[in-house]
Protein backbone atom coordinates (compact mmCIF):
# COMPACT_ATOMS: atom_id res chain seq x y z
CA UNK A 1 0.00 0.00 0.00
CA UNK A 2 1.08 3.60 -1.06
CA UNK A 3 2.10 5.35 2.21
CA UNK A 4 -0.18 8.66 2.27
CA UNK A 5 0.84 12.10 0.62
CA UNK A 6 2.61 14.25 3.22
CA UNK A 7 0.73 17.15 2.83
CA UNK A 8 1.73 20.11 4.92
CA UNK A 9 0.22 23.55 6.11
CA UNK A 10 2.62 25.30 2.70
CA UNK A 11 -0.19 23.28 0.70
CA UNK A 12 -2.57 25.70 2.00
CA UNK A 13 -3.72 29.22 1.27
CA UNK A 14 -2.79 32.09 3.37
CA UNK A 15 -6.77 32.27 4.38
CA UNK A 16 -6.79 28.79 5.60
CA UNK A 17 -3.79 29.25 7.04
CA UNK A 18 -5.13 31.79 8.92
CA UNK A 19 -7.96 29.62 9.53
CA UNK A 20 -5.74 26.56 11.29
CA UNK A 21 -4.46 29.43 13.56
CA UNK A 22 -7.73 30.39 14.94
CA UNK A 23 -8.88 27.44 15.43
CA UNK A 24 -5.82 26.58 17.40
CA UNK A 25 -6.02 29.01 19.57
CA UNK A 26 -9.87 29.22 20.26
CA UNK A 27 -9.22 25.41 21.22
CA UNK A 28 -6.09 25.81 23.38
CA UNK A 29 -7.60 28.89 24.91
CA UNK A 30 -10.91 27.39 25.32
CA UNK A 31 -13.46 30.01 23.74
CA UNK A 32 -14.96 28.33 21.47
CA UNK A 33 -18.81 27.79 23.32
CA UNK A 34 -22.29 27.80 21.24
CA UNK A 35 -23.75 26.99 18.06
CA UNK A 36 -21.90 29.51 16.35
CA UNK A 37 -18.57 28.67 17.30
CA UNK A 38 -19.11 24.93 16.38
CA UNK A 39 -20.43 26.26 12.86
CA UNK A 40 -17.40 28.72 12.84
CA UNK A 41 -15.33 25.39 13.44
CA UNK A 42 -17.13 23.46 10.74
CA UNK A 43 -16.65 25.98 8.15
CA UNK A 44 -12.91 25.82 8.61
CA UNK A 45 -12.50 21.89 9.04
CA UNK A 46 -14.25 21.86 6.01
CA UNK A 47 -12.32 24.55 4.01
CA UNK A 48 -8.66 22.73 5.13
CA UNK A 49 -10.38 19.38 4.33
CA UNK A 50 -11.02 20.75 0.75
CA UNK A 51 -7.13 21.88 0.72
CA UNK A 52 -6.02 18.99 2.16
CA UNK A 53 -7.93 17.15 -1.00
CA UNK A 54 -6.95 19.54 -3.74
CA UNK A 55 -3.46 19.44 -2.32
CA UNK A 56 -3.04 14.97 -2.55
CA UNK A 57 -1.46 13.51 -5.67
CA UNK A 58 -3.59 11.32 -7.99
CA UNK A 59 -2.94 7.83 -6.91
CA UNK A 60 -2.65 5.05 -9.91
CA UNK A 61 -4.09 2.09 -8.60
CA UNK A 62 -2.34 -1.29 -9.38
CA UNK A 63 -3.76 -2.81 -11.16
CA UNK A 64 -3.45 -0.77 -13.72
CA UNK A 65 0.45 -0.74 -12.94
CA UNK A 66 2.75 -2.11 -15.60
CA UNK A 67 3.69 -5.48 -14.76
CA UNK A 68 7.93 -5.86 -13.70
CA UNK A 69 9.38 -7.71 -16.81
CA UNK A 70 10.46 -11.27 -16.45
CA UNK A 71 13.94 -12.07 -16.36
CA UNK A 72 15.50 -13.29 -19.40
CA UNK A 73 15.67 -17.17 -20.10
CA UNK A 74 19.49 -17.82 -19.33
CA UNK A 75 20.97 -19.85 -22.01
CA UNK A 76 23.71 -21.81 -22.80
CA UNK A 77 26.36 -22.74 -19.35
CA UNK A 78 24.31 -20.25 -17.43
CA UNK A 79 21.10 -22.32 -18.00
CA UNK A 80 22.75 -24.32 -15.24
CA UNK A 81 22.09 -22.23 -12.80
CA UNK A 82 19.98 -22.64 -10.91
CA UNK A 83 18.77 -25.96 -11.71
CA UNK A 84 16.47 -26.21 -8.98
CA UNK A 85 14.56 -24.42 -6.46
CA UNK A 86 17.09 -24.83 -3.11
CA UNK A 87 16.97 -21.56 -1.51
CA UNK A 88 20.79 -21.13 -1.72
CA UNK A 89 20.38 -17.80 -0.19
CA UNK A 90 18.87 -18.28 2.19
CA UNK A 91 21.00 -21.74 2.74
CA UNK A 92 24.18 -19.53 2.73
CA UNK A 93 22.92 -17.61 5.85
CA UNK A 94 21.26 -19.90 8.35
CA UNK A 95 23.07 -19.61 11.28
CA UNK A 96 23.25 -23.04 12.81
CA UNK A 97 23.23 -24.87 10.06
CA UNK A 98 21.19 -27.34 7.62
CA UNK A 99 18.69 -29.90 8.79
CA UNK A 100 19.97 -33.01 6.69
CA UNK A 101 16.71 -33.57 5.70
CA UNK A 102 16.27 -30.51 2.99
CA UNK A 103 19.28 -32.41 1.40
CA UNK A 104 16.71 -33.46 -0.90
CA UNK A 105 15.96 -29.95 -2.54
CA UNK A 106 17.22 -29.70 -6.12
CA UNK A 107 20.12 -27.16 -6.97
CA UNK A 108 22.61 -27.17 -9.85
CA UNK A 109 20.17 -30.16 -11.52
CA UNK A 110 20.83 -32.72 -8.00
CA UNK A 111 19.82 -32.97 -4.86
CA UNK A 112 21.84 -31.09 -2.64
CA UNK A 113 22.72 -34.29 -1.24
CA UNK A 114 24.53 -35.57 -4.13
CA UNK A 115 26.44 -31.79 -4.86
CA UNK A 116 30.37 -32.86 -5.25
CA UNK A 117 33.60 -31.09 -4.48
CA UNK A 118 33.73 -30.70 -8.38
CA UNK A 119 30.00 -29.58 -8.54
CA UNK A 120 30.83 -26.74 -5.88
CA UNK A 121 34.00 -25.72 -8.03
CA UNK A 122 31.87 -25.17 -11.24
CA UNK A 123 28.86 -23.51 -9.82
CA UNK A 124 31.35 -20.85 -8.44
CA UNK A 125 32.35 -20.36 -11.87
CA UNK A 126 29.71 -20.14 -13.52
CA UNK A 127 28.27 -18.05 -10.94
CA UNK A 128 30.96 -15.62 -11.57
CA UNK A 129 30.56 -15.83 -15.45
CA UNK A 130 27.11 -15.63 -15.42
CA UNK A 131 26.72 -12.78 -12.91
CA UNK A 132 23.53 -12.10 -10.50
CA UNK A 133 20.29 -13.27 -11.08
CA UNK A 134 17.55 -15.14 -9.36
CA UNK A 135 18.92 -18.73 -7.89
CA UNK A 136 22.59 -17.90 -8.62
CA UNK A 137 25.08 -16.53 -5.28
CA UNK A 138 26.72 -14.24 -4.94
CA UNK A 139 30.93 -14.68 -4.91
CA UNK A 140 30.87 -13.61 -0.90
CA UNK A 141 28.40 -16.42 -0.09
CA UNK A 142 29.51 -19.21 -2.17
CA UNK A 143 31.99 -20.17 0.46
CA UNK A 144 29.38 -20.36 3.50
CA UNK A 145 26.76 -22.56 1.32
CA UNK A 146 29.48 -25.26 0.40
CA UNK A 147 30.46 -25.47 3.52
CA UNK A 148 26.44 -25.84 5.45
CA UNK A 149 25.46 -28.61 2.56
CA UNK A 150 28.98 -30.31 3.09
CA UNK A 151 28.22 -30.66 6.47
CA UNK A 152 24.32 -31.90 6.49
CA UNK A 153 26.07 -33.88 4.10
CA UNK A 154 28.43 -35.48 6.70
CA UNK A 155 25.61 -36.08 9.21
CA UNK A 156 23.54 -37.49 6.76
CA UNK A 157 26.24 -39.82 6.06
CA UNK A 158 26.99 -40.51 9.17
CA UNK A 159 23.61 -41.87 9.99
CA UNK A 160 23.19 -43.56 6.72
CA UNK A 161 26.50 -45.52 7.35
CA UNK A 162 25.30 -47.14 10.82
CA UNK A 163 21.72 -47.89 9.11
CA UNK A 164 23.24 -49.54 6.17
CA UNK A 165 25.56 -51.61 8.86
CA UNK A 166 22.55 -52.82 10.80
CA UNK A 167 20.63 -53.56 7.41
CA UNK A 168 23.56 -55.90 6.58
CA UNK A 169 24.16 -57.39 9.61
CA UNK A 170 20.14 -58.40 9.94
CA UNK A 171 20.51 -59.35 6.17
CA UNK A 172 23.19 -62.14 7.33
CA UNK A 173 20.85 -63.46 9.95
CA UNK A 174 19.02 -67.03 9.55
CA UNK A 175 15.42 -66.37 9.05
CA UNK A 176 14.29 -66.91 13.11
CA UNK A 177 12.80 -65.01 15.34
CA UNK A 178 15.83 -63.35 16.24
CA UNK A 179 15.43 -61.36 12.70
CA UNK A 180 12.60 -60.30 13.48
CA UNK A 181 13.50 -58.89 16.48
CA UNK A 182 16.30 -57.04 15.01
CA UNK A 183 14.15 -55.49 12.00
CA UNK A 184 11.40 -54.57 14.79
CA UNK A 185 14.70 -52.58 16.60
CA UNK A 186 15.47 -51.22 13.47
CA UNK A 187 11.64 -49.95 12.93
CA UNK A 188 11.34 -48.53 16.63
CA UNK A 189 14.66 -46.34 15.61
CA UNK A 190 13.77 -45.02 12.63
CA UNK A 191 12.12 -41.99 13.49
CA UNK A 192 15.02 -41.14 16.28
CA UNK A 193 17.19 -40.99 13.42
CA UNK A 194 14.98 -39.27 10.41
CA UNK A 195 16.03 -36.00 11.18
CA UNK A 196 19.41 -36.99 10.36
CA UNK A 197 18.51 -38.52 7.08
CA UNK A 198 16.44 -37.50 3.36
CA UNK A 199 13.05 -38.07 2.93
CA UNK A 200 14.28 -40.59 0.67
CA UNK A 201 16.41 -42.20 3.21
CA UNK A 202 13.75 -43.04 5.28
CA UNK A 203 11.05 -44.29 2.79
CA UNK A 204 13.66 -46.81 1.21
CA UNK A 205 14.59 -48.00 4.68
CA UNK A 206 10.76 -48.37 5.84
CA UNK A 207 10.24 -50.35 2.85
CA UNK A 208 13.38 -52.64 3.15
CA UNK A 209 12.50 -53.83 6.78
CA UNK A 210 8.56 -53.90 5.27
CA UNK A 211 9.59 -56.65 2.72
CA UNK A 212 12.18 -58.31 5.10
CA UNK A 213 9.65 -59.07 7.99
CA UNK A 214 7.41 -59.90 5.16
CA UNK A 215 10.04 -62.60 4.21
CA UNK A 216 10.29 -63.55 7.39
CA UNK A 217 6.44 -64.54 8.18
CA UNK A 218 5.94 -66.18 4.74
CA UNK A 219 8.98 -68.47 5.53
CA UNK A 220 7.92 -68.85 8.97
CA UNK A 221 5.58 -71.60 10.67
CA UNK A 222 2.53 -69.86 11.85
CA UNK A 223 3.17 -70.67 15.72
CA UNK A 224 6.57 -69.22 15.51
CA UNK A 225 5.79 -66.14 13.83
CA UNK A 226 2.67 -65.15 15.87
CA UNK A 227 4.88 -65.39 18.74
CA UNK A 228 6.60 -61.91 17.49
CA UNK A 229 5.23 -58.47 16.74
CA UNK A 230 3.36 -57.97 13.10
CA UNK A 231 5.57 -56.40 10.28
CA UNK A 232 5.71 -52.94 10.30
CA UNK A 233 5.00 -50.81 7.63
CA UNK A 234 6.41 -48.15 5.56
CA UNK A 235 3.27 -45.90 6.24
CA UNK A 236 3.72 -46.72 9.99
CA UNK A 237 7.31 -45.77 10.30
CA UNK A 238 7.00 -43.01 8.10
CA UNK A 239 4.34 -41.55 10.11
CA UNK A 240 6.37 -42.31 13.65
CA UNK A 241 9.29 -40.25 11.79
CA UNK A 242 6.96 -37.23 11.17
CA UNK A 243 6.07 -36.48 14.37
CA UNK A 244 9.96 -36.78 15.77
CA UNK A 245 10.49 -32.73 16.36
CA UNK A 246 13.97 -31.41 14.44
CA UNK A 247 16.92 -31.35 16.35
CA UNK A 248 17.25 -27.74 17.66
CA UNK A 249 20.57 -26.76 16.87
CA UNK A 250 19.71 -27.79 12.74
CA UNK A 251 17.42 -25.18 10.40
CA UNK A 252 14.90 -26.00 8.05
CA UNK A 253 15.59 -24.49 5.04
CA UNK A 254 12.18 -24.70 2.81
CA UNK A 255 10.85 -21.44 4.09
CA UNK A 256 7.56 -21.16 1.54
CA UNK A 257 8.34 -24.38 0.00
CA UNK A 258 6.23 -27.46 0.99
CA UNK A 259 7.83 -30.47 2.22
Amino acid sequence: MDAPPNVGLSSLSERQVEGVSSVMFALGSRKVAGAAGLATLLVVFADIASAFAQASPARTPAASRPARPAAPARTGECAALPGGRAPVLKIASLPSGLSPRDLDLVYFGKPLAELTEEDFTEIAALSKRCGVGEGILPEDKQPAFQAIVQDAQQLRRTSLDKVKREMTDIQRLPIARDKLVRLNGLSENLPLLEPTLTKGDVKYTADWISKQMQAVYDSTPKGEATATRSPARPQQVQAAAASTPVRPDRQRARGGEED
